[in-house]
This record gives C-alpha cells, structure tokens and sequence, in this order.
C-alpha cells in the first residue's frame, strides 16, 4: 500500500468516526460497522407520490462479504438489503427495506 493509499485510508476512517449517526450490525460481519444512515423522504420523478428509500453507506472494508438479502439491525429496528453500490473508491452504498 502506497502512502498516499494509506493517508486517504486514515482520512476515510477519521470521516466516518464524525460523520457516523448509527451502529450496523450485519449478520456477516465480526463487529458493529458505524454507518451514516438516512430514510428521508422523496418523490421519484416529481410525479406526486413520496416514498421513504431507507439507505447507509459504510466502508467496503468494514463489510466485505454482505450480500443481497441480508439481514441488518440497527437498534430495534431490522433492515434487509436490497441494493449494493459500491463506489470503487473505499465506500459502499446499501439501499434498505424493513425486514
């Protein structure tokens, strides 16, 4: 690892250290991944009908074997992933649905 990788590394963990609103814990993960979690509210297309896309981006590392259909918790409430995006760039965003 090249030590601009290492430096943009230790930028992305100190991010989600500040940034983070919620703890994730994923059936296939060791531990609680820190997430930046969001289920805001929005109208697909401005056609009048609002929807809730529950949605967290985490870091890859952190989640490398999470697949479509998993199962994740955060506090009482139970999540299934619906969606993977994963940015090429150290990040992954996962589209949620209630379980």
């Amino acid at each position: 690892m090249g030590n601009f990788d290492r430096i943009e590394r230790r930028l992305q963990e100190a991010a989600f250290r500040k940034l983070s609103n919620a703890l994730a814990v994923f059936s296939s993960a060791a531990h609680p991944v820190p997430v930046i979690f969001a289920n805001a509210f929005v109208d697909p297309g401005g056609i009048g009908v609002a929807s809730s896309q529950p949605q967290m981006l985490c870091q890859s590392a952190d989640v490398p074997d999470v697949t479509y259909g998993e199962r994740v918790e955060m506090g009482e409430t139970v999540y299934r992933i619906v969606g993977i995006e994963p940015d090429g760039l150290g990040e992954t965003l996962f589209r949620l649905e209630r379980a």
